[in-house]
C-alpha cells in the first residue's frame, strides 16, 4: 500500500473512532451539551486533516497523471 494510502486509512480510522464515541454518548443518554462539545472537539482536527489529505491526494494524483502522460 502506498504511503499516502496508509496515511488516509489512519485518518479514516481516527475519524471512525470519534464517530463511535459520539454514537455511544447518544446511546448512553448523555446531554446535548456534552455531545456538542465532543462534536466540536473532533471537528476542528478533522477539518485540518481533510484539508491536508485532499491536498496530498490531489498532488499525488496530478503527479501520477503527469508521469503517465509524459
Amino acid at each position: 500500500m502506498p504511503d499516502h494510502h496508509a496515511a488516509i486509512t489512519r485518518r479514516l480510522r481516527r475519524a471512525n473512532g470519534h464517530l463511535q464515541t459520539i454514537i455511544e454518548m447518544i446511546e448512553q443518554g448523555r446531554s446535548c451539551a456534552q455531545i456538542a462539545q465532543q462534536l466540536q472537539t473532533s471537528r476542528e482536527p478533522s477539518r485540518m486533516r481533510r484539508r491536508r489529505s485532499f491536498t496530498t491526494v490531489s498532488a499525488r494524483a496530478w503527479s501520477d497523471r503527469s508521469v503517465a502522460a509524459g
